[in-house]
């Protein structure tokens, strides 16, 4: 009887690979790339969360078969229990989001805060806190988080001639019970008596930040394009070493086909053929 002999696989070229894993983990660029990938999964999250807080206000606004059913009194109010909860729901997404990205920017713009990039980035922020009412927006995470669910309160206005006109407000005597707000957020609260009015807040602070992501994605890469260049290197070349010298990961998907291609034919009892022949050229040595 045969015994069997479980040995570890040792990849010919183990060394190089750790000193490259070592080299790429240390190297500068893999930060900046990290802090850049948070920066854009953050605004990806936050931005579609402000674009359907912004939709269903505007339809409480505007639509008048919701504005109605916001309003009646007559029959069961399902359709108002559904809205009111849909609205809770994006309200505390738009609001948990909002904090989540500005803590994560502060956090990526602190190493380069005292450079150019980092006044201007400074210069632009500015122009976002100075959108009046957003204090309000700052002060909400924690009125959500530690106080209560939002006093949302809906209304509508008639006109003899012209149609239902509504208004999505948080009532803000109930507001104002809540400890927590800065001086700021408390002063626009308390100018607003009869209700502040997200709509009112919203499209200049969305379009502010939009305005500030914007430039900050293609500066930050801009001030850290040698960073992911040196970073890429490392990246093919640890490619290049895994693959015997075949491939530098630059055409990935194509190579995993061509992977997939081999399994199959094995399988099949059919020849395979190498990545060099499969591309018509002997490959990149290893740097």
């Amino acid at each position: 009887m045969m015994e069997s002999s479980d040995q570890e696989f040792s990849h010919p070229a183990t060394g190089e690979l750790d000193r490259l894993r070592a080299e790429m983990a240390n190297h500068p660029g893999a930060a900046a790339r990290d802090r850049m990938l948070e920066l854009e999964r953050a605004f990806d999250i936050w931005s579609p969360n402000c674009q359907k807080l912004l939709v269903l206000l505007r339809v409480a606004e505007t639509n008048q078969d919701v504005i109605s059913e916001l309003i009646q009194n007559v029959r069961k109010p399902t359709v108002r229990d559904k809205f009111l909860r849909d609205l809770d729901s994006a309200l505390q997404a738009f609001v948990g989001s909002t904090v989540a990205l500005v803590d994560i920017t502060r956090r990526a713009v602190k190493a380069d805060i005292d450079s150019d990039f980092g006044r201007e980035f400074t210069r632009r922020n500015n122009v976002v806190r100075a959108v009046v009412g957003v204090a309000v927006i700052r002060g909400l995470r924690n009125y959500l988080l530690h106080y209560a669910s939002a006093p949302i309160v809906t209304r509508a206005s008639f006109t003899p001639d012209g149609p239902l006109t509504g208004s999505v407000v948080l009532e803000s005597a109930t507001l104002l019970k809540y400890d927590g707000w800065d001086s700021a957020s408390k002063k626009y609260i308390k100018a607003n008596a009869e209700g502040v009015q997200l709509s009112a807040i919203l499209p200049e602070f969305q379009a502010a930040m939009n305005d500030l992501y914007r430039w900050l994605f293609e500066a930050y890469g801009d001030l850290h394009d040698g960073d992911f260049g040196g970073y890429n290197d490392l990246v093919r070349r640890y490619n290049l070493a895994l693959t015997g010298g075949t491939h530098d990961g630059s055409d990935w998907h194509e190579f995993m086909d061509h992977v997939g291609d081999n399994i199959r034919a094995r399988k099949d009892g059919k020849p395979q053929t190498s990545w060099q022949d499969a591309k018509g050229n002997q490959g990149t040595p290893p740097v």
